[in-house]
């Protein structure tokens, strides 16, 4: 019993400290790369693309998308702010700009406002907006897709094309097994746009 307790105690610390190098600052290789903060406070920063000389930044759990200056630094409000919600894997998961239209992935929020408590109601939903050098505008609905109510595995990667459509994907829904054994599951389709 005491070799096992000790033996516990060893494993137990050397996964400490392995996992602390792992996912403690990052590992640098090459000489003329430099890792830096480029900008801070931010609220669960998912993703990111650019448009114009600025980066837009999604943060999930809030519904923002935050506009920030080729030098790192954020402007002082939101260019939108839509209801989402965010339990877990769900909330504002994708965008992807195409000139001066913008596309969002999220779990929008019936209730109007942002919630976190799981519901029947969920729903995620790919809008366009129209960028107009300040603000995202217009919003017209693209596609309604399935949402897992226990809100995992929701998806939301998108990209652009080489014929300027839009690509996403939504997530597995929480289902298991072999995807290519099921006929007809919509979790394995890419979607897109294209004027």
């Amino acid at each position: 019993m005491k070799r096992l307790i000790i033996f516990l105690i060893i494993t137990l610390t050397a996964t400490i400290f392995s996992l602390s190098e792992v996912y403690g600052e990052p590992i640098i290789f090459d000489d003329d790369y430099l890792v830096e903060i480029f900008v801070g406070g931010l609220h669960y920063p998912t993703t990111m693309d650019f448009v114009g000389d600025d980066i837009l930044v999604l943060e999930k759990n809030t519904g923002k998308v935050i506009r920030i200056m080729n030098n790192g630094i954020m402007y002082n409000e939101p260019v939108l702010d839509v209801p989402v919600r965010s339990n877990f894997y769900s909330g504002l998961l994708g965008i992807a700009t195409l000139s001066d239209r913008v596309f969002l992935y999220y779990t929008e929020s019936e209730s109007g406002s942002d919630a976190y408590d799981p519901g029947p109601d969920a729903k995620n939903r790919v809008y366009q907006y129209d960028w107009d050098g300040e603000k995202l505008t217009n919003p017209i609905l693209i596609k309604e897709l399935i949402a897992q109510q226990r809100d995992d595995h929701h998806g939301g990667v998108m990209t652009k094309g080489q014929n300027d459509e839009i690509y996403f994907a939504i997530g597995d829904q929480n289902q298991s097994g072999i995807f290519e054994n099921v006929v007809e599951n919509p979790c394995y389709i890419i979607h897109f746009v294209n004027d």
